[in-house]
């Protein structure tokens, strides 16, 4: 893939993010580090909850088909790392290994 094309894909993918985040329905997180939750929330709710993973970007979509129980009640629950504070978090381990501009 293009390096133009790239930059496209990921321009598309943040708009998407951002649109799809507003719904009270569906989420957005980062893989790194919430596999393990995943596995429970997927063990736990099975049908009812959907993870969409985006590659290479490595975010994944959560979305709640539960009748009574919100993403965000699930991700309180299995205590998932919402993408924002994912980006924050990297962003400090970058910040820390950089060297100071």
């Amino acid at each position: 893939m293009s390096a133009v094309c790239r930059i496209i894909h990921r321009l598309i993918l943040a708009i998407c993010l951002t649109a799809i985040t507003a719904s009270a329905s569906v989420t957005a997180h980062g893989a790194d580090t919430n596999s393990p939750e995943n596995a429970g929330l997927k063990k736990t709710y099975g049908p009812l909850v959907k993870i969409k993973t985006f590659s290479p970007e490595a975010v994944y979509l959560l979305t709640s088909l539960h009748p009574a129980k919100t993403v965000h009640d699930m991700i309180k629950e299995f205590q998932i790392e919402p993408y924002d504070d994912y980006l924050d978090r990297a962003r400090a381990v970058r910040k820390k290994h950089l060297p100071a501009d």
